[in-house]
């Protein structure tokens, strides 16, 4: 996905979606065109938490340092420098320059999950009116205009950043990573189990764990 620039936000959805802002992402991005699944997830952690099992669903049920033990991992396998220090079972620091896999910033990701305006959400999303409430396979509906599957809907995916419901209003317009002084990290994308109220791109979910949170990766093209 090329670097670029975005209004972030919405007019139309809840509070801390405001006030809509300019936001400049400067680096092209390698991004999984889909969530991690659970094939992918297995092979490189050796355990897979989802509750239905299967190589072709995302991988979900997966802790928010237990994502970005994965970006780690999968960053050692493909022989690029991990972004994230971690000890034992806390995490340290984010290593901007680094070059391996990691998670979307909150920001990166609203820019990347960008969808034509007036789409038909089913043929996009899996939520509660075409999911059968649970994961279906990765990548079986329509793209986004970046060649990206399920960015909404099926299991959100997690983020960088720390939730904060008043950082729009100060966030900076280059490259924003979020709070620094939260304890709650953010999720998006919303569900297979969710309403198409919550369905958005706009929509921040602040949960620090969740059965059906799973994992989209990038990393800067540089």
């Amino acid at each position: 996905v090329n670097a670029g620039n975005f209004l972030m936000g919405s007019n139309f959805g809840f509070s801390d979606e405001l006030p809509i802002h300019k936001v400049y992402i400067s680096h092209d991005l390698f991004v999984s065109t889909t969530e991690i699944n659970q094939r992918i997830y297995k092979l490189t952690m050796d355990t897979n938490n989802s509750i239905i099992i299967d190589d072709n669903l995302p991988a979900y049920n997966i802790s928010w340092l237990d994502a970005i033990k994965f970006c780690n991992k999968i960053s050692e396998l493909y022989s690029l420098t991990p972004s994230y220090v971690i000890t034992q079972d806390d995490y340290e620091a984010w290593d901007t320059t680094a070059n391996g896999w990691r998670l979307p910033t909150e920001a990166e990701w609203e820019y990347i999950a960008q969808t034509d305006t007036n789409v038909n959400l089913s043929e996009f999303a899996w939520y509660s009116t075409n999911s059968g409430l649970k994961p279906q396979p990765c990548g079986k509906l329509k793209s986004n205009k970046n060649g990206l599957y399920d960015c909404l809907g099926n299991v959100a995916e997690w983020c960088w950043d720390y939730y904060d419901e008043n950082y729009y209003s100060i966030s900076p317009e280059i490259n924003p990573k979020g709070s620094i002084n939260k304890t709650t990290r953010i999720a998006r994308g919303a569900c297979c189990t969710d309403g198409k109220t919550f369905v958005r791109i706009h929509k921040r979910n602040n949960q620090n764990n969740g059965t059906f949170i799973g994992i989209r990766i990038v990393r800067n093209d540089k």
